[in-house]
């Protein structure tokens, strides 16, 4: 599951903090929840701090600790959304090759391998972009995320864009 789609065989499909089917807040970058996703066979965007050389997972606020080897092993599968500079030190001192981004309201971030991640809504360039939550700002994904001839998708309802 997650490699055959509507949109072209070399899609990459990220489920938006854990989320495949639904916006599911109570569970959103929980490992548990991110386990899932990554088990189903989507890439999963994780938001990503670091407090006192820790790691720890959560959107507004760190909720989620997490040690280095369960990092390490789904790195291969994750976006990191680091949040603050401290979660990009000590992933790039302690993760082997991670693929991460920085990013809050910038219409477009560049990330760390070189893809394009779009801020929902904007149009993306013509190579290499990732175009978040298309749910939320278009009608007729298919034909948008063809049109723009995307790399990556990155949606809370990734699993419905699966055939």
């Amino acid at each position: 599951m997650g490699s055959r789609t509507i949109f072209g065989e070399n899609m990459m499909y990220i489920a938006h903090r854990g989320n495949l089917s639904t916006k599911f807040s109570t569970r959103e970058n929980s490992p548990s929840y991110l386990n899932e996703a990554i088990s189903a066979g989507f890439y999963v965007e994780i938001d990503l701090r670091g407090v006192n050389g820790e790691f720890w997972f959560g959107h507004d606020k760190p909720q989620y600790k997490v040690e280095y080897e369960y990092i390490q092993s789904i790195a291969h599968k994750a976006f990191f959304h680091c949040k603050n500079v401290e979660a990009i030190d000590i992933l790039t001192d302690y993760v082997q090759d991670p693929h991460y981004f920085v990013h809050d309201t910038d219409d477009y971030t560049i990330t760390s391998k070189g893809l394009i991640w779009c801020y929902p809504g904007k149009t993306p360039p013509k190579r290499n972009a990732i175009i978040v939550l298309p749910e939320t700002f278009v009608d007729g994904i298919s034909f948008y995320l063809t049109k723009h001839n995307a790399v990556g998708v990155c949606s809370d309802y990734v699993n419905d864009l699966i055939l």
